[in-house]
């Protein structure tokens, strides 16, 4: 416990000196004025969990991304090799404190643009669960580049693909919004919208069930693809 608490410190402070809160609050504030300068009140409800889906939980995505691919330009992956902290402890530290991240970011969105009146537990824990599924989804594929370059055109792709849960809001028929609702972010971006008009009972199951099943399931496939493209081939 000590050496996973010791491993989050280290995140944070690299996520500090690497000016990540500086971006995420300054983006935050940036979407937090567009909001309240563009959209009436009883339009925020729907505004904000699209913009949360789209722009925190990109911004998460990349984070994760260049900061493996800083630790992997600078050679500090080889310290999971050669000391005792396990590949689910590093997984773990980064999945917890960019979620935290993610989630400051979203509170200064809401708390500026909106204020108070929302389900605080719905919406946070919509929050929650799309910063860890980003985290694990930039994971996976980035531990197979070397550069950010070379992880734009998989990054775009994915980024595409996990933002199509705003559709919803356009309630284009049954078909298509079942093909959304497929989409694992969509599970997250419907607890999130329940937060400011209400959820209905198969929402909230779905919302909270379908989310942790996908984040159970890449928290496996990127043990497995972290194993494959870092650890065996001796952290670089």
């Amino acid at each position: 416990m000590t050496r996973l608490f010791s491993t989050m410190r280290l995140d944070v402070t690299l996520q500090a000196r690497n000016k990540l809160y500086h971006i995420s609050i300054g983006l935050a504030l940036l979407i937090a004025v567009a909001m309240r300068s563009f959209f009436p009140q009883d339009m925020l409800g729907a505004a904000i969990p699209a913009f949360v889906l789209m722009a925190i939980g990109g911004t998460t995505f990349m984070f994760v991304a260049g900061m493996i691919i800083f630790e992997k330009n600078e050679n500090t992956l080889d310290g999971i090799i050669v000391t005792p902290l396990r590949v689910r402890e590093y997984l773990f530290s980064k999945t917890v404190t960019l979620t935290l991240l993610a989630t400051l970011e979203t509170s200064v969105i809401i708390l500026l643009s909106f204020g108070f009146g929302f389900n605080g537990l719905l919406v946070y824990t919509g929050m929650v669960l799309l910063g860890a599924m980003m985290v694990l989804m930039g994971i996976i594929p980035v531990v197979r580049y070397d550069t950010v370059t070379d992880f734009f055109l998989p990054a775009g792709i994915i980024g595409v693909i996990t933002q199509l849960p705003i559709f919803l809001l356009a309630n284009l028929g049954a078909g298509l919004d079942a093909l959304w609702y497929a989409i694992p972010t969509a599970a997250p971006f419907v607890l999130m919208l329940g937060g400011f008009d209400g959820i209905s009972t198969w929402q909230l199951i779905y919302g909270v069930g379908y989310s942790v099943l996908w984040i159970a399931g890449l928290s496996v496939w990127a043990k497995i693809a972290f194993d494959r493209h870092i650890i065996l081939m001796g952290g670089s």
